[in-house]
């Protein structure tokens, strides 16, 4: 029931012609808004983050040039460049703590003729190392030894290499390339042709990969594996600085001899 004052004053207002106050209905009548009425505010979805770019591989530029293996359980960063001095290598990695690091980077496949950075990690020594030839270099056996390492490539190299000699047929060299003979002076790069025939296993080459610059080209492509006996094939030469002394080898049936220093090397483009 309402209160007596509340009926004396709504009729007062009806006959003053004014409107009666609204009934809450099920409450107590304070007037307040109801919980509905408030604006539903716009839920504010906050912009995606932005997807982090990769980061970009390591160059040359960005490490320093690899010398001494690490101690045991470390891990360095180094660059192998292209004209990086070739050196002795004893094992088929882990290689022995003395062996070059570049020389075994270039015969674990870690780094191509055009250099690259890599990872080199510091082994415990082992009691025999086993000599073999990988990617055109030749590494050497060895005994006991009390340090060891393992390398592998961590960055970017050099430049992608140029598109390759067209051919004329299986395998043939396209007739612009030149037969091979050795390195003319002032040539860096040559592309010219072999014929993996018997007589060029027999020409004169010293080293193993690198090569003097007075080697023949096609002997030493046989000797490296480069190209196979009796397949005519062009080849891609690079020259790089010359070396204290170089080691002959027998491989592929082509005997390389030892050699002092001499003024300029070759190797050969493997990206090709």
């Amino acid at each position: 029931m309402f209160s007596r004052s509340f009926l004396v004053s709504a009729t007062i207002l009806i006959l003053a012609g004014l409107p009666a106050p609204a009934l809450a209905l099920g409450g107590d009548n304070s007037g307040a808004p109801s919980s509905g009425s408030s604006p539903v505010p716009t839920p504010v979805v906050p912009a995606p983050a932005p997807t982090p770019s990769a980061p970009a591989p390591l160059g040359l530029n960005d490490v320093p040039a690899c010398s001494a293996a690490p101690a045991e359980g470390e891990t360095q960063l180094c660059g192998c460049a292209p004209d990086a001095p070739a050196g002795s290598v004893w094992g088929t990695g882990p290689y022995t703590a003395d062996s070059n690091i570049c020389t075994a980077a270039r015969h674990a496949g870690a780094v191509g003729s055009f250099g690259g950075v890599v990872r080199v990690t510091g082994l415990p020594g082992q009691s025999s190392y086993g000599g073999s030839t990988e990617n055109g270099v030749t590494t050497r056996s060895w005994g006991a030894y009390g340090m060891s390492f393992s390398v592998e490539a961590a960055g970017a190299g050099a430049p992608p290499a140029p598109a390759p000699l067209p051919t004329t047929g299986a395998g043939s060299p396209a007739p612009s390339a030149p037969q091979c003979t050795t390195l003319p002076e002032g040539v860096d790069r040559l592309v010219c042709s072999c014929q993996g025939s018997p007589e060029e296993a027999r020409q004169s080459v010293w080293g193993s990969d690198p090569y003097t610059a007075d080697s023949s080209i096609c002997a030493a492509a046989l000797h490296v594996g480069y190209i196979d006996a009796g397949t005519p094939g062009p080849v891609t030469v690079l020259r790089l600085q010359g070396l204290d002394s170089y080691w002959g080898s027998e491989n592929n049936g082509v005997t390389s001899q030892d050699w002092g220093p001499y003024g300029s090397s070759f190797v050969f483009d493997w990206n090709q």
